[in-house]
């Protein structure tokens, strides 16, 4: 994968060449559709946080990144109450991202895809008519259900499963 100067690569880990060039890898320990793949290539600054020993990472552009690390905070809490719903986080050897794009965002395994404005709700709007989406981030919420989702579906089916 080539990329301009000083942008960063979102991937498994990076090799050094030694050449002056460098080589990312893209590999899950879970099974994955093309559907929940995504690239994304940007001026982005890292910050993390963890959950237990699962670590959260969080990528968003330098005149986002306060307002990032203020909303992507709703992530470890949601992380929390769907595991204590729904079971363990499936692809903890995966990990967690959440990284800011151009577009609303979408479920990506292991790597959520987020803009929403850094605001509750889903584009700053109450969708549900009733005020209780302002209470949440709907892209963060939504996209990473889908992801968990999309992820289960996938692994069940290749390994021979029904889904």
């Amino acid at each position: 994968m080539l990329r301009p100067l000083g942008s960063v690569v979102v991937s498994a880990p990076a090799t050094d060449l030694g050449d002056g060039y460098t080589r990312w890898g893209g590999f899950v320990h879970n099974p994955v559709n093309n559907y929940d793949v995504s690239v994304n290539i940007g001026n982005y600054q890292h910050f993390s946080d963890r959950l237990g020993n699962f670590p959260l990472d969080s990528y968003a552009l330098p005149e986002d990144l306060n307002k990032a690390k203020k909303q992507f905070v709703q992530a470890k809490g949601m992380l929390e109450a769907f595991q204590h719903y729904f079971g363990e986080y499936p692809f903890k050897k995966d990990g967690y991202k959440l990284m800011e794009v151009p577009y609303s965002g979408m479920e990506h395994q292991s790597a959520v895809t987020y803009n929403n404005h850094f605001a509750n709700g889903y584009l700053e709007r109450d969708w549900t008519g009733v005020g209780i989406s302002p209470r949440f981030d709907f892209i963060i919420i939504h996209e990473s259900v889908r992801s968990r989702r999309c992820g289960e579906v996938s692994e069940r089916t290749q390994v021979g499963g029904e889904e």
